[in-house]
């Protein structure tokens, strides 16, 4: 099985279909598509392949500090959230981390790969996590929570932060989606981190600026322990094409009024469709995927035979493996995912 989502090459070569007859529902990347800025840049970015990106890539840090209200020594750019993960895993060697499943898989495996103990609990079905922790061990939290759509308000999340912190562990919050908020900075955590010398957070320009081929990501630290992961990252980890995209994306006002404006009514939409269906439950969600229990498990292959891609949360225990989680798209393909999915439930 497939660990992330976003892969229609494989399915195409194991149902021996062309990859373009897929509709991909598996990835959770903003149905808008690249912002307009980023084309552009991508256009004009022909020159920079033949020299070597700045190592200190001034330009995309300075925007993605704007974009982000914090100061740009509190920044590490990296080539997408899970390269941030991978780099700060293997600068710190942690003895151990804590997990809360349902979990991004990559927590485990870049854990395992820089020979930290796992620690792990379930959720059940509050997805809040409970604040625990031992001296030297990072707490993994994602907020919004991946694969359920859950969110904990930043005023809520404070408080399990502090006391993550107070019994000597390192709180690391991944908030990969928290762009598809409504009002990011109600729900994140970065100006507190920015405060607080130890936490860090995790975050994505490849999903809501819809640039999951060019990788892009970041660290978000208090300015010593940015500098100290800075130091210990590996040098030109973002190509020249993702920092001039990624640069321009994040100055594109226009494209996230867009977002904000249009990918709520559309998952609304689909919400409600889904959950008119036989047997399938919808998980609340307030970013731009929502997680399904289907009444049956093999409904996710049933589905990729008729073109449709869903991601299969079998390796989120403990979910069952009738759970899938699926993105939102625009509107008419929304339509053909229900249509496809009420045809596997008759």
């Amino acid at each position: 099985m497939e660990e992330h989502g976003g892969n229609p090459l494989a399915a195409a070569r194991r149902l021996g279909r062309p990859p373009e007859e897929f509709l991909d529902f598996s990835a959770s990347i903003n149905p808008l598509g690249l912002p307009r800025a980023a084309r552009e840049a991508l256009r004009g970015s022909r020159a920079a392949a033949e020299r070597y990106p700045d190592p200190q890539y001034r330009e995309l840090t300075a925007a993605l500090a704007a974009y982000l209200g914090v100061d740009p020594e509190c920044l590490v750019v990296a080539n997408g959230a899970s390269g941030a993960l991978w780099n700060l895993l293997l600068a710190r060697r942690p003895e151990a981390v804590r997990i809360f499943r349902p979990a991004f898989s990559e927590y485990a495996r870049g854990a395992r790969a820089a020979g930290a103990k796992i620690r792990e609990a379930d959720l059940g079905d509050s997805f809040t996590p409970p604040a625990t922790g031992q001296p030297g061990e990072l707490v993994f939290w994602n907020n919004p929570h991946n694969p359920s759509g859950a969110v904990v308000e930043a005023a809520r999340l404070e408080p399990w932060a502090e006391a993550v912190l107070a019994r000597g562990a390192i709180p690391v919050l991944d908030e990969a989606f928290v762009d598809f908020l409504p009002d990011p900075r109600r729900w994140s955590l970065r100006c507190w981190v920015a405060r607080h010398p130890g936490p860090v957070i995790l975050g994505s320009l490849t999903k809501y600026f819809a640039l999951a081929g060019l990788r892009l990501g970041y660290l978000l630290a208090a300015p010593e322990v940015a500098g100290a992961l800075r130091e210990a990252a590996e040098p030109w980890r973002v190509n020249a094409a993702a920092a001039a995209a990624g640069a321009a994306a994040l100055g594109d006002a226009a494209f996230v009024a867009a977002s904000r404006r249009l990918l709520p009514r559309w998952r609304e939409e689909l919400r409600a469709k889904l959950q008119a269906l036989p047997g399938v439950e919808v998980y609340p969600s307030q970013v731009n995927f929502l997680l399904l229990r289907l009444p049956r498990p093999g409904i996710s292959e049933a589905l990729a035979r008729r073109g449709i891609l869903v991601r299969d949360c079998a390796n989120f225990p403990p979910l069952s493996p009738g759970h899938v989680r699926v993105a939102v798209r625009r509107p008419g393909e929304n339509r053909r995912l229900v249509r496809a999915l009420g045809e596997v439930l008759r």
